[in-house]
């Protein structure tokens, strides 16, 4: 079966060091070569699946069945019902828009005005996050482009097709600019990056920079005359779409989203390879399992291809040893409440071919759904190759500062939809009263929890898969703080709870649970590559690291030497909030925190222009000007200017 739709479609370190990073980049001419094939044939086994095998009406169904021109009466038969029950939800609207415009050339001719119509009449909202903002606008915006002889009354918000193309593209526009200089605010999330993608994809492939429309008078009036901003918003879909792109591939490991998220759920956060990207990371770059969502449906349709750079980064980082990687994102603008006056996230992983450790710097940074920290490893036979933990923090004022509805109604309507959120055992979430501190490939999470909050005790998860446990108790009996040591594959974990803690068991692996308010907990992680044998590694552990625990009034203090021997201090002061952390007698500060900065990518803040360098090919993005380059490299340009 083919597709219907398609579009044409010093001297000697730094000698060691450019080999060493010619090596992360290598994979063989084979798969470059194929590269492209391989995604085209990917993107049709999704779609057939979606005609052949998706019998329940759903927009997916619907849109794989008129993009391949097949089954167009089951088509036709599926929308009407989906026509009849329209949501003012801006994933029905997303959705709608994409089924139209992917099908419209055919689906039956009835169907076209009962499209229309629901534009006309429907109240869609726009949503609180991010993502449910993107997508309205993105709806908005070629919803107006589609129809552009709309006039106010047409519309179900009372503005033109014109007035409606503007305030989306200045949104979008808008958007754009505040990710490129500030980061994004729904960062790094498992769940919601398809859908982020799916939005600049669909813009991508669809809109037009410029469109005449009718002003009131009847006189035709361009909506990107006045407003040079709009007139290259294509373009910047797709340079987007590479700076996502770019982000996930540096942060994933076997396509699971490595440390921390502004957005998890459960049970994905403890079952990385579940999440919604993984239909992404199977789509574009052919690992792991087909998932037949619409936002894969989207990607599988886009003319938008990742670039062999990204490819790359994505299938074959296979660095000498761990590399540092820091990126800054904003926090959600918090309208109440305010827990922080922080509007910066400060991001930092320790990545290797076999983990991913990662966190943010702590505190309430996004609504309900955080996930703070983790250290994510490889695994082939652990169905959830995570760890991490948290303290499991709920209370109205949360609600107050990030959402504008009355914060006692929506505690009430969470209880009845979002029933997790209440719940003492759950394990997402963020917390004002906890602090990370790390450095490579070792971590200290504080917790300085008052009194007056409901819970006081910390919670974390701990894959059955893991291997080679000692001193463990795992039905439930109190144990004295004291190192645990496990494996995971070439993963060597030493964890060291700073209280009495206890495990419980529940699906998939075991509960951590400590009851303490003043808490915290050291995870060290290490490799064949640094450690042997896991039990060099133990030893190490055991004889070269120290560790030093302090509770003072309102104070919590940790000195941990790691088996390296840098010497951490942190300090975490409930009464002030006050934290304080100390690498090797020099302050740990977040001043300067880069966008980006990793041994492999480098973005110049003032100039907003991002270098991605592949062996000895560069790839620019200039976020002033908006514009993609490209060029080789020779050996002594390449060491002059890296």
């Amino acid at each position: 079966m083919k597709s219907h739709w398609c579009k044409e479609a010093q001297p000697r370190i730094r000698f060691i060091l450019f080999f060493s990073l010619q090596a992360f980049f290598a994979f063989s001419a084979f798969a470059q070569k194929n590269f492209e094939k391989e995604l085209t044939q990917r993107r049709q086994v999704l779609i057939e699946h979606l005609v052949e095998h998706e019998s329940t009406p759903s927009f997916a169904a619907v849109t794989a069945r008129y993009a391949a021109n097949e089954r167009l009466a089951e088509a036709n038969k599926m929308l009407s019902q989906l026509l009849r029950q329209p949501s003012g939800d801006p994933v029905y609207g997303f959705n709608l828009i994409v089924t139209y415009l992917f099908g419209q050339r055919s689906m039956a001719d009835s169907l076209h005005e009962n499209v229309r119509r629901i534009f006309s009449t429907n109240a869609f909202l726009r949503g609180d996050n991010e993502d449910s903002q993107l997508r309205y606008y993105a709806t908005l915006l070629l919803a107006a482009q589609t129809w552009p002889e709309m006039a106010a009354e047409q519309w179900f918000n009372g503005k033109s097709a014109a007035e409606n193309w503007r305030e989306a593209a200045s949104f979008l526009s808008q958007w754009m600019d505040n990710n490129v200089v500030h980061g994004q605010a729904q960062f790094d999330s498992p769940e919601l990056l398809p859908a982020f993608v799916a939005c600049l994809e669909l813009l991508h492939e669809f809109m037009m920079d410029d469109l005449p429309f009718a002003d009131t008078d009847g006189r035709a009036v361009h909506a990107a005359s006045s407003q040079n901003t709009f007139s290259n918003l294509r373009v910047r879909a797709s340079m987007m779409l590479d700076l996502l792109l770019i982000d996930f591939a540096l942060e994933q490991i076997d396509g699971m989203y490595g440390g921390a998220h502004s957005y998890d759920t459960e049970p994905a956060v403890y079952s990385p390879r579940q999440s919604a990207n993984a239909a992404l990371f199977w789509l574009y770059f052919g690992m792991g399992e087909m998932k037949p969502t619409m936002e894969a449906l989207v990607s599988a349709l886009s003319g938008y291809n990742v670039s062999e750079g990204v490819y790359a980064l994505a299938t074959n980082r296979h660095p000498l040893g761990g590399y540092v990687h820091r990126e800054r994102k904003r926090v959600r603008n918090q309208l109440r409440n305010s827990y922080d006056r922080t509007t910066a996230v400060y991001k930092y992983a320790y990545i290797t071919r076999d983990y991913i450790l990662g966190s943010v710097q702590g505190g309430l940074l996004s609504p309900m759904q955080q996930h703070t920290w983790d250290l994510t490893y490889l695994s082939p036979k652990d169905p959830r190759p995570t760890l991490f933990v948290m303290h499991p923090y709920f209370d109205q004022r949360e609600l107050g500062a990030f959402f504008v509805d009355e914060p006692a109604l929506l505690a009430d309507e969470l209880a009845k939809f979002k029933g997790h959120y209440h719940r003492r055992d759950k394990l997402v979430g963020g917390s004002p009263y906890e602090q990370i501190f790390q450095h490579r490939n070792a971590l200290i999470a504080l917790y300085n929890i008052p009194e007056n909050v409901q819970f006081g005790h910390i919670i974390g998860f701990f894959s059955e898969g893991l291997q080679d446990w000692e001193e463990l108790d795992a039905d439930g009996m109190s144990q004295d703080p004291a190192w645990l040591f496990c494996r995971a594959g070439n993963t060597f974990i030493a964890f060291r709870p700073l209280q009495e803690f206890k495990f419980n068991k529940m699906e998939g692996g075991l509960r951590f649970v400590s009851e303490s308010r003043r808490n915290g907990v050291i995870l060290e992680v290490s490799t064949p590559e640094e450690s042997k044998t896991f039990e060099e590694f133990k030893r190490r552990i055991r004889e070269v690291s120290k560790v030093e625990f302090k509770e003072e009034g309102g104070q919590i203090k940790v000195r941990y030497t790691t088996a390296y021997n840098d010497r951490m201090e942190f300090v975490y002061d409930g009464g002030t909030g006050a934290v304080g952390r100390v690498l090797n007698e020099f302050p740990f500060k977040f001043d300067n925190w880069p966008i980006f900065d990793n041994p492999f990518i480098k973005y110049d803040e003032s100039k907003r222009f991002l270098q991605l360098r592949v062996k000895n090919k560069w790839r620019a993005l200039d976020f002033m000007n908006w514009t993609v380059s490209e060029r080789a490299g020779s050996f002594v340009d390449e060491l002059g200017r890296w």
